[in-house]
């Protein structure tokens, strides 16, 4: 695969015809010696491969460099949100207790890799947890307790796949923007986000868990896009718009910012899985 490795870069990728992305792509599950086939339909032809096993389609997300945390241009642009529309002023209220847990901004390089189109549904969850009922809040569905996501995370491990990092789920979220949110600056009016230009859907709607362990700010966050180890059991959770819903004008939208980040403390029966699959060894995630 590494004649083609150059492809999977954020400036080369977009590029790519779907006739050279399915070539690339068919390389890939070769390589990867993994249960997976390209995967058409949906009416773009080889953009996904699909882990037989599970059902899950599985995006490419392609090399690149980015900027993990909330810039002073963000916050700005926020701030200035706020001050034009006050229907966004509680914005003010989260950056004055929160933007430390989004600092030190810190440029990171995060190797290609894929993740799941969207988090794992109830389908899936059954077939990895067997019988039982995974989601224990049905209007959330494919939410966990954190027990359950234990045992869901421990039986993706058993089919090759892992939690994203904070930095690869941050880089997958922005999709190559640097607005607070990944279509710009203006909140949504409902925690239905739009498919991004990475061609995930439902990111930033449910509290999906990380492989980091919990920090309270991105100091000694490692620059090559891994995941950081702690002491503390909890886990680094991004999104999470919709746990709140429906809103109740107190600035709920906020989990959705590119930057957000919380503790999976905070989630408990919310989280949600989407499970990631490293390319080459040396960008699995310990």
């Amino acid at each position: 695969m590494a004649e083609n490795w150059d492809m999977l870069e954020a400036e080369s990728w977009p590029r790519l015809s779907p006739d050279d992305r399915r070539e690339v792509l068919a390389a890939i599950a070769g390589a990867l010696g993994q249960d997976l086939e390209v995967a058409d339909g949906e009416g773009e032809p080889a953009l996904r491969l699909r882990h037989r096993s599970t059902g899950l389609r599985l995006q490419l997300v392609p090399g690149g460099r980015l900027e993990i945390g909330l810039s002073q241009a963000e916050e700005e642009a926020l701030a200035d949100l706020a001050y034009r529309d006050p229907m966004a002023a509680p914005v003010l209220d989260f950056l004055a207790m929160s933007t430390e847990t989004l600092r030190p901004v810190q440029e990171v390089r995060v190797p290609p890799f894929l993740l799941a189109q969207r988090p794992l549904g109830e389908p899936i969850l059954r077939r990895l947890l067997g019988p039982g009922q995974p989601a224990e809040l049905g209007y959330l569905s494919g939410c966990l307790t954190r027990d359950r996501a234990g045992e869901a995370i421990a039986a993706l491990a058993g089919e090759g796949l892992r939690l994203p990092s904070e930095s690869e789920w941050e880089h997958a979220y922005r999709a190559g923007t640097r607005t607070p949110f990944p279509w710009g600056a203006a909140p949504p009016a409902t925690p239905l986000t739009p498919r991004n230009d990475y061609g995930f859907d439902e990111m930033g709607e449910l509290a999906e868990l990380c492989a980091d362990g919990w920090h309270p700010d991105h100091r000694g966050l490692p620059l090559d896009g891994r995941a950081r180890s702690s002491a503390s059991r909890a886990l680094v959770v991004r999104g999470g718009a919709a746990e709140l819903w429906p809103w109740q004008g107190c600035g709920e939208w906020v989990s959705l910012l590119s930057a957000h980040r919380s503790s999976s403390d905070e989630h408990e029966g919310f989280l949600a899985i989407r499970p990631a699959l490293s390319l080459c060894d040396d960008a699995v995630v310990g």
